[in-house]
């Protein structure tokens, strides 16, 4: 059998480009950034911000009112609710006080039928 010599693949380890480079200036002024600025009129970001911030607000009004809307609804709801409930528990009890008079009333004709029949 033959042994071979096996040698990995090797990177380049140096880069060898005429790419672009940066260049650092040492005459920078500290009065002018480094960022560059953009052309738009002065305030136009803040006056951006501002409607950007009044829409938001504005649609916390409204979703707000909406709630407080909702909730009254509710509340009258469950109002009218209540007073049904009660008026159904009023009508149960006169029936049921009907119904016991109407019973004392059997009770009593049906008692003096048997002192008759005695």
């Amino acid at each position: 059998m033959e042994l071979r010599n096996h040698h990995p693949k090797s990177k380049k380890t140096t880069a060898k480009s005429s790419s672009a480079q940066l260049v650092v200036s040492s005459n920078v002024d500290d009065s002018h950034p480094a960022v560059p600025t953009l052309d738009r009129p002065a305030g136009k970001k803040k006056e951006k911000d501002k409607l950007r911030q009044r829409s938001s607000i504005e649609a916390l009004d409204y979703l707000l009112a909406k709630k407080k809307d909702a909730d009254v609804e509710k509340e009258l709801k469950k109002h009218e609710w209540e007073l049904k409930k009660e008026e159904r528990c009023q009508k149960t009890l006169a029936l049921q006080e009907e119904r016991l008079k109407l019973n004392q009333k059997s009770w009593t004709s049906s008692g003096i039928e048997k002192k008759k029949e005695l």
